[in-house]
């Protein structure tokens, strides 16, 4: 890892190599010579510290001391629960299972005039 040396005449920031720690390089802008600082020992590592332990309670909760707090009932949308709802669906979907069974009849009474056309009478 490089060292940083700011130039005093200058001010430009020099890189130097850590072998050069303590010893003198040149400038590479004003040919100024710069000091190049002793290397600096890595700060100590932090000491970790123990937890505190937690102090127990001294008596246990039991289920049935007090009951858990229950979640509150969802909001009605609707403040009217008698109002009947959807009464144009409704008449929607009868619309359509009348014409969807209307056109099965007619179907099947359409294959059924075919099928007696085609069969040959014997006589």
């Amino acid at each position: 890892m490089a060292i940083e040396v700011k130039c005093p005449t200058c001010g430009a920031v020099l890189p130097a190599p850590d072998e050069f720690a303590g010893q003198k390089i040149r400038c590479a802008d004003c040919e100024a010579i710069v000091d190049v600082p002793a290397a600096l020992d890595p700060p100590p590592l932090p000491v970790a510290r123990p937890r505190p332990k937690r102090e127990e309670p001294d008596e246990r909760r039991d289920d049935e001391d007090e009951p858990l707090p229950t979640r509150k009932p969802k909001k009605e949308w609707d403040d009217d629960p008698d109002r009947p709802r959807g009464q144009v669906a409704n008449v929607l979907t009868g619309t359509a299972v009348a014409w969807l069974l209307l056109l099965g009849l007619l179907s099947c009474a359409g294959l059924a005039i075919v099928g007696m056309a085609l069969i040959p009478v014997k006589g």
